[in-house]
């Protein structure tokens, strides 16, 4: 199980490439956007919009309407990510991935040559 499962409930399943978010109200509706951290050639959206009715409070005639829970708690997940231990996590998690890649490389390369060096006998 996922630990932010409102976002996974919403569709957002890779948590580490959400860059920002925004939430404005239109007129009865809070709207959410999420913004990614995709290449530019990448065929996934840069961003997602969701938009919530206001629920509205049954006890008083006069009261304001409210943000619905799911948009709270899509919020407290977002803002979770934001976190230092999170960034740190995600930049460590980087360099992994930047130093296997370069692993990768380096023994493709000498592979080749070995099997160069191996062709000569």
């Amino acid at each position: 199980m996922t630990q932010y499962q409102t976002l996974a409930q919403m569709g957002i399943t890779d948590v580490d490439n959400i860059s920002r978010y925004s939430l404005r109200q239109e007129g009865n509706r809070d709207v959410l956007k999420i913004y990614f951290n995709n290449a530019d050639d990448s065929l996934l959206p840069s961003s997602n919009k969701f938009a919530f009715e206001r629920a509205v409070q049954a006890d008083g005639a006069g009261s304001q309407p409210e943000m619905a829970p799911v948009i709270v708690a899509a919020i407290k997940e977002l803002n979770q990510l934001n976190k230092p231990e999170h960034q740190e996590q995600r930049a460590a998690r980087e360099q992994l991935a930047h130093e296997l890649e370069h692993l990768e490389r380096v023994m493709s390369s000498k592979l080749a040559e070995l099997r160069s060096d191996l062709s000569k006998f």
